[in-house]
């Protein structure tokens, strides 16, 4: 054999055999001391030597209660392992406790690793700190049990320069699991708290923050398995989830999920309260809490889903954003106390039969620098109601609005003040029966009156300049009051007080609709009405055929069983302190049917009837020689002036004729 060919077989032969060569499976390091001790001690090991980067996954499951303290006089070649498992069996509690090792030395789990803590296992750091890292690891999977952070660091991250899904923090899988964070940071990807993997585990997942900062750069989940039910309670510290446009922080995922922020500050992008379908969400912002958005809050997202956010105390800011209350769903916002501003408020603003939205005010101040939309124009319902405190729409442009398109705005208390208020739909209704208005401006025109007060409470619309057009009419309630100053386009009836201020500036009354002539049956009702504009008070006086009608003071004068004598010619004369206006004269007519006398035959030649007239009536006498005829024939045509008529018609022409008068 040529020692070449021999020399370059023996070569590939030794790189294919080296190929398959396996490296022996590292050995885990189980905990095996019933009591508790030191995680250096390499006794308490099954291994024989405290845990490192090259023996297998660490295990502290052994029975007994017990603490296991990885401490400052642990070796650094210890402080590196690949996974950590913690549970306890038979209701004891198994506890690694990391007391003082510094946080420039973390105890790491790396190579795709996972720390899990199941039942009975628990996490305790004290000025410490624990990484946990690995491209295609699984993170920190609380399965059930608790992990505290005192003080020091807990980072879950991805390897330096890997793009990759973020590591999870899985907390709440098959039982109840919480994470309690005291002091120090913690930092994560995606944290989802009640995973449950499967519909027949009812998981419970709770974080609850009293210190320290929480950090996320991916996403929270509360409550993200159907049957799963988390909680997140802020008592102090920080929460904060990066906004990457992509990302939605979801309170009630797809099961039931409640944040509640009573001290320390929240920070969250896109946010959506009750997301999925069969979702249930609850965010509670009580005094001394505080949050922040960057995003869009919807609280009801999809259709199915139910979220409801009370504001009890502290502040609420969403930052150049809307808040969506019912988007899809079913959404409930109610403020009783604290401070809450955001772009605008859509209440069930979208075209849609899934949405529903109420948006409830007790107390507290509401600022919105856009717009307040209650309803869709079509499908979506909405409510609102103020009982107290404030609610105001404005910029700096004061192109605020209020738009009333569909469902009830029930103002009981409290005030509400916009650039503008519109309300064109008729399927949106304002309830004025207390409390105040203030608007630049007013479009009412959904076909009803405006109405202030309902008789009994005390209501005030004060205009702060501006137009305000009621195309239905401004009615003033018994102890209901208008002040301030605007022009008003539509009729005013005041049965309150108005004590406008407008100065000097007082504008003569308008009328800008002119009551139209009519022309009735005897017995029917006429209606003549009026719109005019200027300063309140406007007070109205209709007048006939030159007199002043006794009572006659509404823009609306209505005649029930008109008689000839009513017929004639209408005005209304309208007034305020700036001056007097007539309207246009708009007249009235009367029709009565003719009753036919001395209806005779005379000498056998001439066939006679007569009738009573009544002046500026039109009679028009026409005949047919035979009922079946297609049409009737002309006679005679006269204007009426208060005589009688006689028709006589020569037989001769047709012995049958068959007459009929019509009155116009």
């Amino acid at each position: 054999m040529n020692s070449r060919y021999f020399q370059k077989c023996f070569l590939v032969c030794s790189v294919v055999s080296s190929f398959f060569f396996a490296r022996p499976a590292q050995a885990a390091a189980n905990w095996i001391n019933p009591n508790s001790g030191f995680w250096k001690d390499g006794t308490n090991w099954s291994i024989g030597r405290a845990p490192d980067s090259l023996s297998g996954g660490t295990v502290i499951t052994n029975a007994n209660s017990k603490t296991v303290t990885l401490d400052a006089q642990t070796p650094a070649t210890n402080l590196t392992i690949s996974s950590l498992t913690l549970f306890g069996s038979n209701s004891t509690t198994n506890t690694l406790q990391l007391s003082n090792v510094g946080t420039n030395r973390p105890l790491t789990l790396m190579n795709s690793s996972e720390l899990k803590i199941a039942q009975g296992g628990a996490l305790l750091i004290t000025n410490s700190s624990l990484v946990i890292t690995g491209s295609f690891g699984q993170g920190f999977n609380l399965v059930a049990g608790r992990a505290t952070l005192e003080s020091g660091s807990i980072r879950i991250v991805e390897d330096p320069g890997v793009v990759a899904p973020p590591l999870f923090v899985r907390v709440g899988r098959t039982n109840a699991a919480t994470v309690t964070i005291n002091g120090g940071v913690m930092e994560a990807g995606t944290m989802l708290l009640a995973d449950a993997p499967f519909a027949q585990f009812g998981a419970q997942g709770t974080l609850r923050i009293s210190g320290g900062l929480l950090s996320l750069s991916s996403e929270l989940s509360v409550g993200t398995g159907i049957r799963g039910t988390g909680l997140v309670e802020i008592l102090g510290g920080r929460l904060e989830v990066a906004n990457r446009l992509t990302n939605v922080t979801r309170i009630g995922d797809a099961g039931l999920g409640e944040m509640i922020i009573s001290g320390g500050a929240v920070f969250l992008g896109d946010t959506s309260v009750g997301r999925h379908d069969g979702a249930r969400g609850t965010l509670t912002v009580r005094t001394n809490g505080s949050i922040q958005f960057s995003d869009d809050l919807s609280i009801g997202r999809f259709s199915g889903a139910t979220g409801t956010v009370v504001m009890a105390g502290g502040r609420m800011d969403v930052v150049d954003h809307p808040i969506w209350v019912g988007r899809e769903g079913v959404g409930q916002l109610i403020i009783s106390n604290g401070v809450v501003s955001a772009l605008g408020l859509n209440i069930a603003a979208l075209p849609t039969n899934t949405a529903f939205g109420s948006f409830d005010v007790v107390g507290g101040r509401t600022l919105l620098s856009s717009n307040l939309v209650v309803g869709s124009q079509s499908n979506s319902t909405a409510q609102m109601s103020v009982v107290a405190g404030e609610v105001t729409i404005t910029n700096s442009s004061a192109s605020g609005s209020v738009d009333l398109h569909r469902g009830i705005l029930d103002l009981r208390g409290g005030m509400v003040t916009t650039d503008l208020f519109r309300m064109t739909n008729s399927a949106g209704r304002l309830v004025f029966s207390s409390g105040t208005l203030r608007t630049k401006g007013t479009v009412a025109s959904n076909g009803l009156p405006f109405i202030v007060g309902d008789g009994i409470s005390r209501a005030t619309l004060e205009l702060v300049g501006g137009i305000h057009r009621f195309a239905n009419g401004l009615v003033i309630s018994s102890n209901a009051t208008l002040i301030g100053c605007g022009t008003i386009i539509g009729s005013v009836v005041n049965q309150g007080t108005i004590a406008t201020n407008c100065g000097s500036t007082t504008i003569a009354p308008t009328v800008t609709q002119q009551p139209m002539s009519l022309t009735v049956t005897q017995g029917a009702t006429a209606t003549f009405t009026v719109t005019a504009s200027g300063d309140p008070p406007l007070i109205y006086q209709w007048r006939f055929n030159g007199g002043d009608i006794p009572g006659a003071i509404s823009p609306n004068l209505t005649i029930a069983n008109a008689q000839p004598g009513d017929a004639g010619n209408y005005r209304v004369q309208v007034s305020n302190s700036s001056g007097t206006n007539n309207s246009e004269i708009a007249t009235l007519r009367v029709l009565v049917t003719p009753a036919l006398e001395n209806v005779s035959v005379m000498g056998g030649v001439d066939f006679t009837f007569a009738f009573n007239t009544l002046a500026g009536l039109i009679y028009t006498i026409e005949y047919k020689n035979n009922l079946n005829d297609p049409a009737w024939v002309l006679f005679r045509s006269q204007t009426g002036d208060g005589t009688k008529f006689t028709v006589t018609d020569n037989i001769m022409a047709a012995p049958i004729r068959f007459f009929r008068i019509r009155v116009e």
